[in-house]
């Protein structure tokens, strides 16, 4: 009896199966590349690198991070430099700190900070009592104890 049960649920499921294959659905694997791809595109506009590194990687993209890469691919053809990965790494020093940028990761003097506020113009960063602002100008500034202490190099 239990092994009819366990022969019917085989059945049931590869029937399943075939019906999402031919339905067109997404394998979960497939299913979870999708989801990377669109979070990587909400929170702003995926940098042509990472668009050639996703495809590469055999990573779906949104529809439109689609017509992003053709714009980048446009852009490659007239001889206009490709915007730096997110994977590049940015190093500033002075005042006795060293603040370390990874894509959306911060870190001052190692220790991992955390955003607090975005806006158009910049986003800033807190770790302790500093507080890192990256202005879209490329300038960073550094606060001490919410005072002013100067630009990073």
């Amino acid at each position: 009896m239990v092994q009819q049960c366990i022969k019917s649920l085989m059945v049931i499921f590869s029937l399943w199966s075939a019906y999402s294959v031919a339905a067109g659905e997404a394998h979960p694997a497939k299913h979870d590349v999708w989801q990377r791809a669109q979070s990587v595109h909400r929170e702003h506009k995926t940098r042509c690198a990472d668009l050639e590194l996703f495809t590469q990687q055999g990573l779906a993209l949104t529809p439109a991070q689609e017509k992003e890469r053709v714009q980048c691919k446009r852009q490659n053809k007239e001889g206009a430099p490709a915007a730096k990965s997110v994977t590049d790494k940015g190093i500033w020093k002075g005042y006795g700190v060293t603040v370390t940028r990874n894509a959306d990761q911060v870190y001052v003097n190692g220790k991992p900070a955390s955003l607090i506020e975005k806006t158009p113009q910049a986003a800033v960063y807190e770790q302790g009592i500093n507080q890192v602002i990256f202005y879209n100008s490329g300038k960073v500034a550094l606060q001490t104890d919410s005072r002013f202490t100067g630009y990073l190099k």
